[in-house]
């Protein structure tokens, strides 16, 4: 009888663990900073949040106009795309992979500039836009960044500068997968909350998972 009931839990634990991998491969956001630091080299522009997820690094840029213009808006890969550039090392640049969810006025213009393409619009004082632009996960190692235009770096080129990336202090010996882990295991001991404790669980074990670490994701669910 024993050896059944280990034969059926085992089981279950094979299923679960194969429908948490899938989980885990979407774009889970971690975190999002509401008040992140930077310099705007032109007051036109402004940052509003930027948003932390599993595979990618989303910044929600607003652009007010402040005389009557027409503007361009710029997909990936154009002499005119955001990109990010290393703040200390103008080599290191993270190109633009998505620019979506172009607004004026809080009304939908482009839910999506492709690639080499850009948008142009006519605008008139007082207009503001605001759009998402998407990157891939920025190294640990880069503590800042430049948002420019183009991929060659100007001191006219710069959009914001020093944009502080909001990175754990990670050690020689901890990845960042590492450090959000025991992020979530510190929230998971400061809250009584019920449903609040299923959900860091689950992260947990999500992000066991991406590592690889199906082990560590079993135990996370019986501790």
């Amino acid at each position: 009888m024993k050896s059944n009931f280990y034969r059926y839990i085992f089981a279950f634990l094979v299923l679960f663990i194969s429908d948490l991998s899938a989980i885990a491969q979407e774009n889970t956001l971690l975190f999002t900073d509401t008040k992140p630091v930077y310099t705007a080299n032109n007051l036109q522009y402004k940052i509003l949040k930027i948003e932390y997820y599993t595979n990618e690094l989303v910044l929600y840029v607003q652009y007010s106009v402040t005389k009557n213009e027409d503007i361009t808006f710029a997909g990936p890969i154009t002499a005119d795309t955001w990109n990010l550039i290393a703040a200390n090392d103008a080599a290191r640049v993270y190109q633009l992979k998505g620019f979506l969810n172009l607004k004026r006025a809080n009304k939908l213009l482009q839910k999506e500039i492709a690639s080499r393409n850009f948008i142009y619009v006519d605008s008139k004082i007082g207009d503001v836009y605001t759009c998402e632009v998407h990157y891939s996960i920025i190294p640990s190692n880069v503590s800042e960044v430049n948002m420019n235009k183009g991929f060659l770096q100007r001191p006219s080129s710069i959009i914001f500068a020093n944009i502080k990336l909001q990175k754990k202090h990670l050690s020689e010996s901890e990845s960042d997968m590492e450090v959000l882990v025991n992020s979530y295991k510190d929230s998971l001991s400061n809250t009584s909350n019920v449903d609040d404790k299923a959900r860091l669980t689950n992260e947990i074990a999500n992000l066991h998972l991406v590592q690889g670490n199906e082990s560590e994701a079993i135990k996370s669910y019986q501790s």
